[in-house]
């Protein structure tokens, strides 16, 4: 924002720019630290369909690296299971962001 502001950008650019880092602001309780943590070590594990020129598509994550990844790192079938539901609610909003930002461009 401050460079925008140095190189006197035009006020509707630096307007957008703030309105846009606004939107990319959000709070995460410390309880679900570990669930967020675990969903960005996913981060390769993305699948995606080609759309051509239009490029690709996010279809989700590639369950069985994920479930693999879960068994590697967490302690009983239960809590595996916890943890998978919770990946799985990420994963479903993120799919969300992912398609309205795709259709809006």
């Amino acid at each position: 924002m401050r460079q925008l502001v140095e190189a006197e950008a035009p006020a509707e650019v630096i307007e957008a720019a703030r309105a846009q880092a606004a939107e990319a602001v959000f709070y995460l309780w410390e309880e679900n630290l570990p669930v967020y943590e675990f969903f960005c070590s996913l981060a390769t594990q993305w699948e995606s369909t080609s759309a051509g020129m239009a490029g690709s598509i996010p279809r989700g994550l590639n369950y069985a690296s994920v479930l693999a990844q879960i068994a590697l790192q967490v302690d009983g079938k239960s809590r595996q299971r916890k943890l998978f539901e919770r990946i799985q609610l990420m994963e479903r909003a993120a799919l969300a962001v992912l398609h309205q930002r795709l259709e809006q461009s």
